[in-house]
């Protein structure tokens, strides 16, 4: 793999190596909460800089010192913003040694603090619409840290934006300043999919079914994103399909794909988020693929990307990601598209899951892939990730990397 980086990463990384949430630096570790979240990281990672700059010591949820990453929404007359689909993250940089965030849940909702590249453990936000604090990080040394939070479960309750998460903002209660974020980075990808996306049962030991092992920052796409070193956003419900999901008809992901939570509502603004490619796992929940209908509304499923993106001035690689049985069903659509688009600059391209990998994945006697429910769990979500590595790489013509060790 040419020019490849080295990057030791945390928690979302390599569970083998380093435990499931946290590595680092010998001094990095995670610790027992001081308030109603359940961990907290403690770190001694500090800067060359010893000048203190000058800033707030608390910022709002809408405050341009927080870089947002993925959908969010601000309802009429609020104080805070609602969080529905998982991967949504909140970066910021920080003066001080302690992090918080008030939070409020109406249904539980789970999130991960990620401080200077070290994960903490799954927190619970407790089922309650009042606002609560969570301490994110504390004990930390003098000078200047990057703090990330991710929501890393699903919806609770499609169509019911009431049940989102709430996210009124953060503060660094022992005398600490909020700064600038870190810009973002150059590539950018948009992920679209089902219950593999999003992290359902990631966590969960095989068999077992519960929305408490969810968790994003294991999926495929989380990993994918960090090998590729590229920002991403991603919106992804379990059980959907193209055409007919796992619950009937309702369950189909171009229902929901227009919303900034997951809802119909039509309210998502894509001008907020301009990426290189979009990267789409769906079909693996639809068990009529062979049907007109089904082509038919992944046909159509395609084209609505050329129409969100043309009038953007942007034209991202489309590329379907699916497992081996699903492109044997799909591959002529993506012809179809190539044949229909081959001079305005869009182009679709299929990357299959390859048969060893997804074997190990559904196999029944070595679960060391899996999570709950046949679904991957960190090494699983790894494992798919390096699958397709070199063909997305190909796609893209992104030819440096990040291993993950």
């Amino acid at each position: 793999m040419a020019d490849l980086m080295k990057l030791v990463l945390c928690s979302a990384v390599a569970s083998s190596l380093c435990g499931l949430y946290g590595c680092g630096s010998g001094n990095a570790t995670t610790n027992s909460p001081t308030t109603t979240s359940s961990a907290t990281v403690s770190t001694t990672t500090t800067t060359s800089s010893t000048t203190s700059p000058t800033g707030p010591s608390s910022v709002s949820a809408f405050d341009p010192l927080i870089r947002h990453i993925g959908r969010t929404k601000k309802p009429t007359n609020a104080d805070y913003m609602l969080i529905d689909w998982s991967s949504t993250q909140m970066t910021v940089r920080f003066w001080g040694t302690s992090l918080v965030a008030d939070l409020a849940s109406p249904e539980s909702s789970y999130i991960i603090a990620e401080v200077d590249g070290v994960h903490s453990e799954k927190m619970t936000v407790k089922h309650s619409s009042t606002k609560k604090s969570y301490t994110l990080a504390k004990d930390l040394a003098p000078g200047e840290h990057v703090a990330t939070l991710w929501k890393v479960d699903e919806s609770q309750n499609w169509d019911d934006a009431d049940s989102a998460l709430r996210f009124y903002g953060f503060s660094s209660p022992d005398g600490g300043i909020f700064v600038s974020p870190p810009e973002l980075k150059v590539r950018k990808l948009d992920v679209w999919g089902a219950s593999m996306t999003a992290g359902y049962c990631a966590d969960g030991p095989p068999g077992k079914d519960k929305q408490i092992y969810s968790n994003y920052n294991a999926t495929w796409a989380r990993q994918l994103a960090l090998m590729l070193d590229a920002e991403h956003m991603t919106e992804a419900m379990s059980g959907v399909g193209i055409l007919h999901g796992v619950d009937g008809p309702n369950a189909v992901f171009s229902k929901f794909m227009e919303s900034s939570l997951v809802t119909q509502s039509k309210d998502w603004d894509w001008s907020n988020w301009k990426p290189d490619a979009v990267l789409i796992f769906l079909g693996t929940n639809d068990n009529n693929r062979k049907s007109g209908a089904f082509h038919k509304a992944f046909a159509q499923l395609l084209q609505r990307a050329v129409e969100i993106y043309t009038p953007l001035g942007v034209k991202p690689q489309i590329i379907h990601i699916t497992e081996p049985e699903v492109c044997q069903d799909t591959q002529q659509d993506i012809d179809a598209f190539n044949a229909l688009h081959g001079e305005d600059g869009f182009k679709a391209f299929e990357v299959c899951f390859s048969e060893e990998a997804w074997k190990k994945l559904m196999s029944d006697k070595d679960t060391q892939y899996e999570g709950c429910d046949h679904h991957p769990n960190l090494a699983g979500g790894l494992m798919l990730a390096n699958d397709v590595l070199p063909r997305v790489q190909e796609i893209m013509g992104w030819q440096s990397s990040v291993e993950i060790v």
